[in-house]
C-alpha cells in the first residue's frame, strides 16, 4: 500500500472515530436518564454523576485521537519512524492507562456508594483489561519505531 493511500485511511478512521465518538457522548445522557427513570434497584439521582464521569472519558479518546493525525501525516511523508512518533505513541499509552483507569476507580466510587449496577463493575473491569492492552500495544510500537528511528538516522548518516 502506497504511504499516500495509507495515510488517507488513517485519516479517514481517525475522523470516523470522532463522528463515531461525538455520537456516543450524545446518546449517552439519554440512555443515563432512560436507566435513571426506569431502573428496578431503586438508584435515584445517579444522572450527573454517571455524565460527569462518562464526559471525562471523552477527554482522553479525543487526546488519542489528536495524537494520531500528526502520525497519520507523518505516514504520508514517509517520516513515520521518528523520535517524535514514538513520544506520541507514549503518550497514547498514558491516556489509555489514564482513561481506564479512571473509569474503573469511578465505577468503584460508585459501587460502593451504592449507584452502580453491579454488571457495569464487571463492564469497567473488561474496559480496564482493554486500555491495559492498548497501553501495552502502544508502549512496544513506541519502543519498535524509537529503535527504527535510530536505525532510519545511521543510514542517512551514511549516504
Amino acid at each position: 500500500m502506497k504511504p499516500k493511500h495509507f495515510s488517507f485511511m488513517m485519516k479517514f478512521i481517525i475522523i470516523a472515530l470522532a463522528i463515531f465518538g461525538t455520537c456516543f457522548y450524545a446518546i449517552m445522557p439519554n440512555m443515563v436518564r432512560f436507566i435513571e427513570t426506569y431502573n428496578r434497584f431503586g438508584m435515584h439521582d445517579i444522572f450527573y454523576p454517571w455524565i460527569i464521569v462518562i464526559l471525562l472519558t471523552a477527554i482522553p479518546c479525543y487526546a488519542v485521537l489528536l495524537l494520531t493525525w500528526p502520525i497519520a501525516v507523518s505516514v504520508k511523508k514517509e517520516t513515520q519512524f521518528s523520535f517524535q512518533n514514538a513520544t506520541r505513541l507514549k503518550k497514547m499509552a498514558v491516556c489509555a492507562l489514564v482513561d481506564g483507569g479512571f473509569f474503573f476507580l469511578a465505577c468503584l466510587v460508585f459501587w460502593i456508594c451504592g449507584i452502580l449496577f453491579p454488571a457495569v463493575m464487571i463492564f469497567s473491569v473488561l474496559i480496564l483489561l482493554v486500555a491495559i492492552a492498548f497501553a501495552a500495544v502502544a508502549t512496544v510500537l513506541a519502543g519498535m519505531v524509537e529503535k527504527a528511528a535510530v536505525l532510519q538516522e545511521d543510514s542517512d548518516l551514511t549516504i
